[in-house]
């Protein structure tokens, strides 16, 4: 039983690190605007380093960052393709240079948090899509509600799905 738990620990994590590749890819692909923006990206490439650095300990296995407040205020200020290349680089890099982890890793988590981000990206610009304005009124409430509550849940439960698994 403990070979098939294993087995299913290393697909997961293979997945979460080329998943979160491949759609680090296609996002920078599809929306270049982190080009045109390389201060934007740089900035909170930078931020999210940073406070993933400071993580809150929650338990042996668990903690919390900060990084979700630059990721989040990148996502409505600037767009999606600068906070995916800058939230993989940050986390990457943090992980592997800052906190020492290995660099499997540091691939495994910042392939989390892209996967994470895009999921929860996805519902809040079809509400901002569907919405009648596109200023930040009270009418934005709803979309800036579903991609904090989305991408939160999202991170996390990725990441506790592993804990759960190795008990």
């Amino acid at each position: 039983m403990k070979i098939q738990i294993q087995r299913l620990l290393d697909r997961y994590t293979k997945t979460l690190a080329v998943g979160g590749l491949i759609l680090l890819v296609a996002a920078l692909v599809v929306d270049t605007r982190w080009v045109s923006q390389p201060i934007s990206t740089a900035v909170l490439m930078l931020s999210i380093f940073a406070l993933r650095l400071v993580p809150v300990r929650l338990s042996k296995y668990s903690y919390l960052t900060q990084s979700a407040v630059p990721t989040l205020v990148g996502a409505v200020c600037i767009g999606p393709s600068p906070v995916v290349a800058a939230l993989w680089v940050g986390v990457a890099a943090a992980d592997v240079f800052g906190l020492r982890k290995p660099p499997r890793a540091g691939l495994v988590n910042a392939g989390r948090e892209v996967i994470g981000f895009v999921a929860s990206y996805g519902p809040y610009a079809a509400i901002i899509a569907v919405g009648t304005t596109s200023q930040h009124t009270l009418d934005f409430l709803p979309a800036a509600a579903i991609l904090v509550a989305l991408y939160f849940f999202l991170t996390r439960a990725l990441f506790y799905f592993s804990l759960l698994i190795r008990n």
